[in-house]
């Protein structure tokens, strides 16, 4: 039994894990598609009339940033394990660019470039995310669960292109007065997932790389 209930904790924590990190990373992709009037709007009042297209161009193809993101992962040493990465992607790049696009919707137009810089931001966060997520949880998990629970990044993401495309509608928060909204909640799911990420331990077979056997002796008792 007491094999069973670590396993069961095991996917537990690896579900909330993945949704904490995913869903901040990705929903913007799916709000931005029905939430663009709002957007495009307090882009052309922000950029003026002649660099409108151009920025509202740039703005609806920033989302391939996490092309970039999923090759980073390459320069990342061994020794930084996956928890830094990830914390890095969350905490470093991620809410805060969360930070510059509530700033952008709530404080005016004259704030757009925060808007594209923190979509930028999230882009390349989810493209780290995508990788190391998903290396992180082949490790962690039990050997018989390892192919479901490393489904769980692309699942979170088809949740979030749910949830971003509903929150962007006028029914919900896709209106001018209440689009902060949706990067206050984004912000919000992605708290938890930084203390998760402080407290757990490294996989195993990170610890070994990083010749700390005792971490990995405790990494399997977690």
């Amino acid at each position: 039994m007491p094999l069973q209930s670590n396993r069961y904790f095991i996917h537990g924590w690896c579900i909330t894990l993945s949704l904490c990190l995913v869903l901040p990373c990705s929903s913007d992709i799916y709000v931005t598609n029905t939430l663009y009037p709002v957007l495009q709007e307090l882009i052309a009042k922000g950029a003026g009339e002649r660099w409108a297209g151009t920025v509202w161009a740039i703005y609806a193809t920033a989302d391939q940033s996490l092309v970039l993101g999923t090759l980073l992962p390459m320069l990342f040493r061994p020794e930084w394990g996956r928890r830094r990465p990830l914390l890095f992607a969350l905490a470093g790049l991620c809410l805060p660019g969360r930070c510059l696009q509530l700033a952008a919707t709530s404080w005016g137009p004259s704030l757009w470039p925060c808007l594209l810089l923190g979509k930028l931001a999230a882009g390349v966060a989810f493209g780290i995310v995508l990788v190391i997520l998903t290396a992180y949880l082949a490790e962690v998990a039990p050997v018989q669960d390892r192919s479901v629970l490393s489904l769980l990044p692309g699942l979170c993401n088809a949740l979030s292109g749910i949830i971003g495309a509903s929150l962007g509608t006028e029914l919900l928060l896709g209106t001018t007065e209440n689009c902060h909204w949706i990067y206050v909640l984004l912000f919000m799911i992605g708290l938890p997932a930084i203390p998760m990420l402080l407290f757990c331990p490294e996989p195993p077979p990170v610890c070994l790389l990083q010749d700390s056997e005792e971490e990995a002796c405790r990494s399997l008792r977690f």
